[in-house]
């Protein structure tokens, strides 16, 4: 699931209106979101990827874009901390793992 195509967030959207209503009715609290543990999206996003498992539609991998951090400059829209962050649900499709080290790109 790529959430970096536009058209992913309607469906997003329409998961999360029932997790928030089976929250609510259970008097649970939503989950957290801090700086590197984002609770409340990894749920809203595992119940989407069970809603459309149960639809048809499998997703192995998600990719999103975190923005964090300071702007780059006044009015900016860039972030120092921003990043490309992918959680891999089936491990089949990582086709190579390798360690990249500081300073070694």
């Amino acid at each position: 699931m790529d959430l970096l195509e536009i058209g992913r967030w309607g469906t997003i959207r329409e998961c999360y209106r029932p997790f928030l209503r089976e929250v609510e009715e259970s008097r649970r609290v939503l989950p957290g979101q801090t700086f590197g543990a984002r609770r409340l999206d990894r749920q809203v996003l595992n119940d989407t990827v069970d809603t459309q498992a149960r639809a048809g539609y499998r997703s192995r991998s998600f990719r999103a874009v975190f923005i964090e951090g300071n702007r780059a400059f006044s009015n900016s829209e860039l972030f120092d901390l921003a990043h490309v962050q992918r959680a891999v649900r089936d491990p089949s499709v990582i086709n190579s793992i390798r360690l990249i080290l500081p300073g070694k790109q």
